[in-house]
């Protein structure tokens, strides 16, 4: 018995383990998990069959992995549906405590917790799913977005740019996988910081190894990464100019002014060099020649 104990112990010990790991690698991400970042309607993280809303930690482990939609399923439920979970994605681990019923030595009853754990995969994660079967396909309908002309030439105009997917929670740039992950258009206060945003990620994707090739730096904050970070703001307002966009200054800057003011005051050349980056990055973009080449601290071109 008590070897049997012992294995439920160390199940348990690398559930909790599971859900920790899930929630360091998005700090170490720079991000918060349980701070939302765009706009939504609201809802708690609920699965998409049933309705039920996830509890506890769960809240948080499904809110740190930053999609739009709060509807989740596992992969039998996808499947139920019609659909189909999209080949390599990550599932998001939901514990759950389950009780068993066992006679203690002196013969009563006594119930017994144990820590469980499924997997679950974002309506986002998933294809081939009728839209009427899904819980926010009747809301979603109502939400207006329009598309600004000048902004979507840019976007369409990008040859051999990284694949765009919405349905996110928060916007960013996979290298790994060359896509740009956005939340829906409808969820930002104005079409101009939909596209701002959409820009800055547009940016960093020049910066894969088959485009400019430039070293982002590794964990958030580093000296590179905000090199990285500034180059991609700067190039947004570059795209932001060339489209017209009346674009006010985001709080999200904020987050990175500290590691840009390390950078500035340690290289006084750093914002030429970083101008210069982001014009390339913008004109890669937008088609033109690099007319502006960035320059090393050491005067090189690059």
């Amino acid at each position: 018995m008590r070897g049997g104990e012992n294995q439920k112990g160390e199940a348990m010990k690398d559930i909790y383990q599971t859900v920790t790991d899930r929630i360091i690698e998005r700090i170490e991400a720079g991000e918060i998990p349980w701070d939302r970042g765009w706009q939504t309607d609201g809802r708690m993280p609920a699965n998409a069959v049933s309705g039920h809303q996830y509890q506890g930690v769960n809240v948080m482990t499904l809110w740190a992995m930053r999609y739009e939609s709060p509807f989740w399923l596992t992969f039998n439920q996808a499947k139920s549906l019609g659909g189909s979970v999209k080949k390599g994605e990550k599932a998001s681990p939901v514990v759950f405590w389950k009780f068993f019923d066992r006679e203690d030595e002196d013969g009563k009853a006594k119930r017994i917790p144990m820590l469980k754990s499924y997997c679950v995969f974002n309506i986002a994660q998933c294809e081939g799913i009728p839209a009427d079967k899904l819980p926010e396909a009747e809301e979603a309908a109502n939400k207006a977005f329009s598309p600004l002309e000048s902004a979507e030439a840019v976007v369409g105009g990008y040859q051999g740019g990284p694949k765009i997917e919405i349905g996110y929670q928060q916007a960013c740039y996979s290298p790994t996988f060359d896509t740009v992950q956005m939340p829906s258009p409808e969820s930002f206060v104005k079409a101009e910081n939909y596209y701002s945003t959409l820009f800055h990620e547009l940016i960093h994707s020049t910066g894969h190894k088959d485009r400019l090739n430039r070293d982002k730096g590794g964990s958030f904050a580093d000296e590179k990464y905000s090199r990285e970070e500034l180059i991609a703001e700067m190039g947004a307002a570059f795209l932001n100019a060339h489209c017209g966009l009346d674009i006010e200054t985001e709080t999200r800057s904020a987050a990175y002014l500290q590691g840009w003011l390390k950078v500035l005051k340690a290289d006084p050349k750093a914002l030429i060099v970083a101008g210069g980056a982001a014009q390339k990055a913008a004109n890669l973009i937008l088609g033109k020649a690099p007319a502006l080449e960035a320059v090393t601290a050491e005067g090189a071109a690059v």
